[in-house]
């Protein structure tokens, strides 16, 4: 008797499934291409697996037509019970007839007698789960923005009536890898379709994230995923989840009936309206728990984002900033010269307190002068060499040119009194002065020289002996003079400036 009761039992689910997914089927809405009679492999190419749940798969897949790159959900239907088969009808259908933009879209549906086929929109960034190991934490102002685009997309599932009933971090799909914000809700594996205040009875949900009513076998809707919203955002904040155990039993006694706690450690750098945000998600009455539309006029997600002031482009200057600010020593001069005239212009027939500001001036005038000319001074310093070092440089290269003329000199006029012994002093000369004609413009340093030893010669064939050396030392010291104005001359060519100051 009872062996035929759990027949007719199984048989009435049987049943049942079958309906469920004869409505659902009938519900659908006309496919790109599945549903058609072409069997998935011959549309989509399966490439490698993403990551696997409990009943399905998501592997990446490529379109072969077109060369689009897509998600692929799928689920072999000999693993799974008679519900989660008709579980999955109802999924697409609830997936197809939801379109925004924080929910990941369904672009086909294919089903074959093993498999289901379930193809989506490739989110390249990842899960919010995967985000948050990398992160730890997000900022508030990051976890505001993301908390926002959440219940932006729970208040249009809960506004097509249905409810998703399995919120987690792991349902949110980043759209980019370098993007923490742009997330889209997916995974409608346990959504259901809310007929009435409190009318879902069944138990699912992620252990963590199951509301109080869940867990109590109570009857619930909707509220169940602002529960889930409020722990994923007690998550995002602090980095841990609100309620823990050592097991499942330990975790659901905290859920029903412990109340979240923020400690200072964590939660001191969250402002008040944030903490209350989770507090209003976190209420075990689900009567008084915030709905998607309540929690999108919270002032906490309400609140605008914070400009910060760049240094780049400062609203104000503060007097100190202009004090340690550093002013070239050029332009010193000018602003002082223009602010003595001003004060001496205002200084006749000025109050007291003009006289003051004048005197203040004058002494904020010198000061800075002093200043502008000790910078000056250190500036030459720097800029030009040591003048000591310049004078020797100078007198020892001096004395060398001397030295080398002294001896060329003297080897000249040895040469020359050795040809007049001979006989050809005169045929020498005439020489020299055909050759000096004949020859191309020399510098006026080798001029002086010619000259100077011309003379020599001419002075030696008249008066020979001892008198050439005396008259040699009075043509050096001639030729040093005439050296030392060619210097001068070069150097003030050169450097006008310097030489004025020497």
């Amino acid at each position: 008797m009872l062996e035929r009761r759990d027949d007719m039992k199984n048989a009435m689910e049987w049943v049942s499934y079958g309906i469920r997914r004869s409505m659902a089927r009938s519900m659908f809405p006309k496919f790109p291409e599945g549903c058609q009679g072409r069997p998935f492999r011959e549309v989509y190419q399966l490439n490698k697996k993403l990551k696997s749940g409990t009943f399905s798969t998501v592997c990446r897949g490529v379109h072969r037509a077109t060369g689009r790159q897509v998600a692929v959900k799928c689920i072999l239907r000999k693993k799974i019970e008679p519900s989660v088969d008709a579980a999955v009808f109802e999924e697409v259908l609830i997936m197809s007839g939801l379109h925004h933009k924080y929910i990941c879209p369904m672009i086909d549906y294919f089903e074959e007698d093993r498999c289901h086929f379930v193809v989506m929109e490739l989110e390249r960034g990842g899960d919010l789960c995967e985000r948050l190991n990398e992160k730890v934490t997000y900022s508030e102002e990051d976890a505001r923005k993301v908390l926002r685009n959440i219940c932006e997309a729970m208040d249009f599932v809960h506004s097509r009536g249905y409810a998703h009933c399995d919120i987690k971090p792991r349902n949110y799909l980043l759209r980019s890898k370098r993007d923490d914000i742009d997330v889209r809700l997916a995974d409608f594996g346990f959504a259901q379709h809310v007929h009435a205040p409190n009318s879902l009875t069944s138990q699912c949900g992620t252990p963590f994230f199951v509301a109080p009513e869940v867990i109590n076998r109570k009857p619930y809707d909707q509220k169940v995923d602002m529960w889930s919203i409020g722990v994923t955002t007690y998550l995002l904040l602090c980095g841990d989840t609100p309620f823990n155990g050592k097991n499942r039993q330990q975790l659901f006694r905290r859920i029903s009936c412990d109340e979240p706690t923020f400690a200072d450690d964590k939660w001191g750098n969250i402002s008040d309206e944030g903490v209350d945000f989770v507090r209003k998600l976190l209420t075990k009455d689900p009567e008084r728990r915030l709905t998607a539309d309540q929690a999108l006029s919270h002032p906490w997600l309400m609140m605008e984002e914070k400009e910060v002031p760049t240094m780049a482009q400062p609203r104000h200057s503060s007097q100190t900033d202009q004090q340690t600010q550093p002013k070239p020593q050029v332009q010193v001069s000018p602003d002082l010269g223009s602010l003595d005239r001003r004060t001496r212009g205002n200084s006749q027939g000025s109050s007291p307190t003009a006289s003051v500001r004048s005197a203040q001036t004058a002494s904020v005038r010198s000061k800075t002068r002093s200043a502008s000319s000790g910078a000056l001074n250190r500036y030459k310093e720097t800029a030009s060499p040591n003048k000591s070092s310049v004078k020797h440089n100078k007198s020892r290269e001096s004395t060398n040119r001397r030295e080398r003329a002294y001896s060329s000199e003297k080897k000249s006029v040895e040469r020359r009194s050795k040809s007049k012994s001979r006989g050809s002093g005169s045929k020498s000369r005439e020489r020299l002065n055909t050759n000096h004609r004949g020859a191309p413009p020399q510098s006026v340093k080798a001029q002086a020289r010619e000259s100077s030893a011309s003379k020599l010669m001419m002075d030696s064939s008249s008066n020979p002996g001892d008198d050439v050396n005396a008259r040699l030392l009075d043509v050096i010291k001639n030729q040093d003079a005439k050296i030392e104005q060619l210097e001068r001359l070069v150097k003030r060519m050169l450097d006008p400036e310097g030489a004025g100051h020497d």
